[in-house]
């Protein structure tokens, strides 16, 4: 293909070439053996760019070869259909794949199509677009569908939470009278006295499942304050030492001056729910709960409603118990979905604080590993640089 050869337009090759460079898409033209014959100038600028020598994607480069030696799936599949089209099987080809440099991710269109001069030769023009922004569009907006979807059964429950508890509440109040009139008729030694404390067991378990209730309903009644976090990860720790048998301890590390406005008691109970799931985790075994707080930002795409803060806290509840399934970690924050072996944690726990946490503008993310154990991360936007300047701003 040479500059004086005639298209079907009747207007020499190179003035067809030229037009190319004004394009924002990378453009090859590639002979019937898959090697490159042409490229435009944005070609030839990502290729400088990107430190990608003339030999590999330069004229004269063997583009079908290079192609052959992908290893993703998406690459291998790319190499596939851009064989296809230069063999003259197929007349047109497009596919996404990724293209990731180092320090960033960046994906690419690439579409193939065969085209012939009027001399009988055969040639593939390569057209290679910058899809980067429109993958990562598509991938926050999955993100938020899927935030989404967790969100509308805590929604559905949130709003008959009140009527549900006042209900229970109701037929409770009757069961306890009647309980502590059964005991005062017996005696401790008494056969039946044992099934009445199981029933008092069973009653204290459903007024726990109602304060879960009324929180569903209260999440989004929020009164913000200046709370320092290990301050408040003290509180919660000597709480949960009170359920833990001796085997297993609660540890507190972290940034002692970090802080953020919050709702003290719903972040409370948040994180009181963290460690309830993790003493479950715990249930039976020799173990630690470790609760650490400092500055981290959590990873893109993980349902941050708040994604401009500068800063965020990060605390951690770590244990070293029973590892999740996939199948486990898929279900946690369902409402209602009561984990295997759960002691303390009812059903309600991880999605009420999940709920809490983007109440807040953050979120709250579980990953379970082998070697390590079991990771919650409560991920809060910081709102000020520490606890003095919070409090400046609540009293302004």
């Amino acid at each position: 293909m040479n500059e004086a050869e005639p298209t079907t337009t009747g207007l020499p090759m190179a003035h067809l070439l030229a037009a190319f460079d004004g394009l924002g898409a990378h453009v090859c033209v590639l002979d019937a053996a898959g090697k490159v014959r042409w490229v435009n100038e944005p070609w030839r600028r990502f290729a400088t760019a990107n430190g990608l020598p003339p030999q590999h994607c330069g004229e004269g480069a063997d583009y079908l070869g290079a192609c052959r030696g992908a290893e993703s799936p998406a690459e291998a599949q790319l190499a596939d259909g851009l064989r296809r089209v230069i063999a003259g099987a197929s007349a047109e080809f497009a596919g996404d794949y990724p293209c990731h440099p180092p320090t960033e991710q960046r994906w690419f269109q690439l579409v193939a199509r065969s085209f012939r001069t009027d001399d009988g030769s055969r040639g593939t023009i390569v057209v290679r677009t910058d899809i980067t922004a429109r993958v990562l569009a598509e991938q926050e907006r999955a993100a938020v569908a899927r935030n989404l979807l967790q969100l509308q059964p805590m929604e559905t429950f949130g709003g008959a939470a009140r009527t549900l508890a006042h209900e229970f509440n109701n037929a409770l109040t009757s069961l306890v009278g009647y309980l502590e009139l059964a005991r005062l008729a017996t005696t401790p030694a008494a056969p039946v006295r044992e099934l009445l404390d199981e029933m008092a067991n069973a009653v204290d378990r459903t007024r726990a499942l109602v304060t879960r209730l009324c929180d569903l309903n209260q999440v989004r009644a929020s009164r913000p304050e200046p709370v320092p976090l290990c301050q408040l990860a003290d509180e919660v720790a000597t709480l949960v030492r009170a359920i833990l048998p001796s085997t297993q301890k609660v540890v507190v590390t972290g940034d002692a001056a970090l802080a953020v406005r919050a709702d003290r008691a719903q972040l409370r109970q948040l994180l009181l729910n963290l460690c309830d799931h993790a003493a479950d985790a715990l249930a039976g075994r020799v173990g630690t709960i470790s609760i650490r707080v400092r500055r981290e930002r959590p990873a893109h795409g993980n349902g941050i409603l708040e994604p401009s803060a500068a800063d965020f806290a990060c605390i951690e509840v770590h244990d070293d118990g029973r590892i999740l399934s996939r199948g486990e970690l898929a279900k946690l924050f369902e409402p209602f979905h009561v984990p295997a072996h759960a002691q303390w944690s009812w059903g309600l726990g991880l999605s009420v604080a999940l709920a809490i946490a983007r109440n807040h503008g953050g979120t709250v993310t579980v990953t379970s590993e082998a070697d390590t154990g079991n990771y919650i991360r409560l991920f809060l936007p910081i709102q000020s640089s520490g606890l003095a300047a919070a409090e400046q701003h609540a009293n302004a």
